[in-house]
């Protein structure tokens, strides 16, 4: 009894810390498109500026209130994720088509940095979930792909059925994930040392974890010196 109650209160100091974590993060990340905003609202307020200028701060002020929204939308889907709030709309899946689709929907972003982004995507692969969610998943471990891979660099996403398993596997030309950040790279607004300039707000591989738990899937970050990461679903039953 005094190691079962010694063991849940570990857990419940892991998850205090965790929300304090968490907590920190947020009013980290919020605090600079806020002050933004109010730097921009008071210029305009005290200062007359001219069409050009005044178009540019309006600009920047909608960039950071979407940045805001962003922020909020993907806290707010992985909360409702992982209390078992979302209503998701589970069903069998063509993933074959859906990988493809994600495919094409990042190609011409795979193009604007003259990166080749190929798909090797066997026919009638079928998993039960919900399509909506997958895709984002997908489209994140795509995202992140392209923006951390070089500049005329290679991406690919491939999958193989292993059994009862199915492995989509994103590989790319960047430095990868280092071994000592993997256990925190799906923690919100955790973002490695050396990719803080890149673009995003550090919900991307905290969605995808969140997604993958609801499947009852495996996030694998691979070793090799590179980007290559795989999501690992069951397949449909009956498959």
């Amino acid at each position: 009894l005094a190691e079962t109650l010694n063991r849940m209160l570990d857990r419940i100091e892991d998850s205090m810390e965790s929300n304090r974590r968490i907590c920190d993060s947020i009013a980290h990340e919020l605090r600079t498109p806020l002050a933004r905003l109010h730097a921009d609202r008071d210029y305009l307020a005290a200062s007359e500026p001219g069409p050009a200028e005044r178009s540019r701060l309006i600009g920047q002020a909608v960039e950071e209130a979407r940045r805001l929204q962003a922020v909020f939308d993907a806290l707010l889907r992985i909360a409702r994720i992982e209390t078992g709030l979302h209503d998701t709309g589970v069903r069998r899946i063509d993933l074959s088509t859906l990988l493809r689709d994600a495919a094409e929907f990042y190609g011409p972003e795979a193009e604007a940095r003259d990166q080749r982004l190929t798909a090797a995507i066997p026919d009638g692969l079928a998993i039960e979930g919900d399509p909506d969610l997958l895709f984002q998943a997908v489209s994140n471990l795509l995202d992140n792909a392209i923006k951390y891979a070089p500049v005329g660099g290679q991406v690919t996403l491939e999958t193989r059925r292993d059994g009862a398993r199915i492995a989509v596997t994103i590989t790319d030309d960047g430095p990868g994930i280092a071994p000592e950040h993997r256990a925190r790279v799906t923690e919100r607004f955790y973002r490695a040392p050396g990719t803080v300039p890149a673009p995003g707000i550090g919900l991307g591989l905290s969605l995808v974890a969140a997604v993958a738990r609801l499947h009852r899937a495996e996030l694998v970050i691979h070793d090799g010196g590179r980007g290559r990461i795989s999501l690992i679903l069951p397949v449909a039953r009956g498959a």
